[in-house]
């Protein structure tokens, strides 16, 4: 017994000292290996823990509301078309390949904050069953400790995750736990890359003819596949829209669920049916909307020539459409009464209610009709810009 003690013992400290070198000697470089594996971590989680006023509009996606170096984001777009950048600034929370499993770890922290509006991006080719990007499996560190009661009743283990992991997931809050995931996440990817492996083989074969053309058919008919994925109420990710939806909302949240564009065009007919996806996003808009969100389906509302891959990820004119489509809608649930104050038809209502404009009063009487063009004129010059225009219907 004591052999095996003794045996037990060298082995953890041979491996602890393994560690500390290499935590030392490659750290740095371990941990930007790291930080590469697991980017959601520079672009959602550093800018959330940050963040200390309270954003309007938070956006929560993937990589398709991301710039990528000459193709834009559209959501500084939908800012802009708002016309109040400086009234409504908006807060992108965004990794390529994030879903609702990954929303869910951060709608506490969202909701935190007290945004007016969260718009969450719904990308159809992101509702595996199950498997799908186990690396956000970290995000779940976010999560409260009045959460996780919820978050066992969900299907947590789609993604490989356990109770015990949830756990010890919180560890990553710290500075520490981070930097140390960080950096042997990393140290354990350059071990697998390392170029000494090549002495066991060559890691790729040479290609042969036609290859590169059948390989790229492959992915594409694998992309097109992976969007007409089946799913229903009962399906993971749907239960994550359900649960991350509901826990917004329940805080006073406005919730806009976006189902993002993708070129539908291009899917030959056994991965495209438009029925069977309207039949699918209207099963999702039930779950939306019973949870107190709203959602719009906006997959089929951008040509191919809007895209510039197979996947989902727009253009510069595609990122432009897409904040025409979707400031409408942002519009609409920001500014609920501003919009019935412009409303057409005013005007009209309020006459038949018998609450006629003082102008319109005024110039029923001759002697003001005669000098009304005058009134106006007076009135434009000496009143000050700042005080706006005002209703001389």
């Amino acid at each position: 017994m004591r052999r095996v003690a003794l045996i037990v013992g060298t082995f953890l400290v041979l491996a602890g000292a393994a560690g500390v070198v290499t935590y030392r000697d490659g750290g740095k470089a371990a941990r930007g290996m790291g930080l590469a594996m697991y980017q959601h971590r520079h672009t959602a989680i550093a800018p959330l823990r940050a963040l200390r006023a309270t954003p309007p509009v938070v956006w929560v996606g993937d990589s398709t509301i991301m710039a990528v170096g000459e193709y834009p984001s559209y959501v500084p777009m939908v800012q802009a078309q708002l016309r109040a950048p400086a009234r409504v600034p908006s807060f992108s929370l965004e990794g390529a390949g994030m879903d609702f499993y990954a929303y869910w770890s951060l709608a506490g922290r969202i909701a935190a904050l007290r945004p007016t509006l969260v718009v969450l991006i719904a990308n159809l080719r992101n509702f595996a069953a199950e498997g799908g990007v186990p690396g956000f499996n970290d995000l779940t560190a976010e999560i409260g400790l009045a959460d996780l009661p919820r978050t066992l009743a969900l299907p947590y283990y789609m993604r490989g995750m356990t109770a015990p992991r949830l756990l010890l997931a919180r560890a990553l809050r710290t500075e520490l736990g981070e930097d140390l995931f960080l950096t042997f996440e990393g140290a354990r990817r350059n071990v697998q890359d390392a170029r000494a492996w090549d002495v066991l083989g060559p890691a790729a074969r040479p290609e042969v003819p036609g290859e590169l053309f059948t390989r790229f058919m492959a992915m594409t008919d694998r992309i097109q596949a992976e969007f007409d994925r089946p799913f229903g109420r009962d399906s993971p990710v749907v239960r994550y829209v359900g649960a991350t939806v509901s826990r917004l909302a329940r805080e006073g949240i406005t919730v806009l669920v976006v189902v993002t564009p993708f070129p539908w065009e291009l899917a030959v007919p056994k991965h495209y049916d438009e029925g069977r996806f309207r039949a699918r996003i209207g099963m999702l808009r039930s779950v939306v909307e019973e949870r107190g969100g709203r959602l719009v389906d906006l997959h089929r509302a951008l040509p191919k020539q809007f895209f510039r891959d197979t996947d989902c990820h727009f253009t510069a004119a595609g990122a432009a459409e897409m904040a025409k489509l979707v400031t409408p809608e942002v519009r609409r649930l920001l500014f609920p009464h501003d919009r019935a104050r412009r409303r057409p038809g005013r005007l009209a209502e309020r006459r038949a209610a018998g609450a006629e404009p003082a102008a319109a009063a005024a110039r029923r009487c001759p002697r003001v009709a005669a000098m009304w063009p005058v009134i106006v004129e007076n009135f434009r010059r000496v009143t000050p810009r700042s005080q706006g225009r005002a209703d001389w219907s």
